[in-house]
């Protein structure tokens, strides 16, 4: 026991810790349907339904892209089209059913 406050507590240890007393480490692990955002750059858009190819950087712009399919943009015409090459965001969103969605936001300005 320890005295802290003039109240006797006593420390546990964490799960962390076997019966020998080392030190395991916490296995990394994924949340699953966790939402994130990445940098990205726009590729090519769909004639069918208006979303877009994008480059996304998922382990930052040090690292090596990944194409992703079908990144739709927020707040557009359906008679624009982004430039290739555009710098944008995209966030990756799960619906109620675990599907993942993509959308992009390019930095415009609304006038």
């Amino acid at each position: 026991m320890n005295r802290i406050g003039g109240r006797d507590i006593q420390f546990v240890k964490s799960p962390r810790y076997e019966l020998n007393n080392s030190f395991t480490k916490p296995t990394a692990t994924t949340t699953p349907n966790t939402s994130c955002s990445y940098p990205g750059i726009v590729g090519v858009k769909s004639s069918t339904d208006g979303t877009y190819t994008v480059s996304v950087f998922t382990y930052g712009l040090d690292e090596s892209s990944s194409s992703i399919k079908g990144v739709k943009q927020l707040q557009i015409l359906s008679t624009d089209t982004i430039p290739a090459g555009t710098s944008c965001i995209v966030i990756k969103v799960f619906d109620k059913e675990g599907t993942v969605h993509y959308y992009m936001q390019v930095p415009v300005w609304l006038a």
